[in-house]
């Protein structure tokens, strides 16, 4: 799969940031609800882990700079929240926090599903 890159302004940056969030945050529930052994993991992951490659490669006008692992989060991973407005207990919000801290530190590499199985399996969900 070939990724574009795509220049944004600030603005717009995180308008689609906080619109591709509600679809990464609600396959994420749904993943972590159905278990890594459900029919439906792959598809919840495949699906973070298109928008997650979306969203990791919308860079900045007008210097061209990847959007900040701190804006990432506010606008991205929690949807301009917290986890613990959207997310059910303490297990899950550990779980998602593990998520986002694994992508962010493999930023370009990270593969949603095998982070999130590993994870999962860790915490006994």
């Amino acid at each position: 799969m070939i990724l574009r890159e795509m220049s944004s302004y600030r603005v717009d940056a995180m308008e689609q940031c906080l619109n591709l969030s509600k679809r990464f945050i609600e396959h994420f529930i749904k993943a972590y609800n159905e278990g890594v052994t459900s029919t439906t993991f792959h598809h919840h992951c495949s699906e973070m882990q298109a928008w997650w490659d979306t969203v990791k490669s919308i860079t900045l006008k007008p210097k061209n700079k990847l959007i900040s692992k701190t804006d990432l989060m506010d606008w991205f991973f929690t949807g301009g929240s917290t986890p613990d407005r959207f997310l059910n207990d303490d297990t899950m919000i550990d779980v998602y926090n593990d998520l986002i801290f694994a992508i962010l530190d493999n930023r370009e590499t990270a593969n949603i599903e095998e982070l999130l199985y590993n994870i999962m399996l860790r915490y006994g969900v």
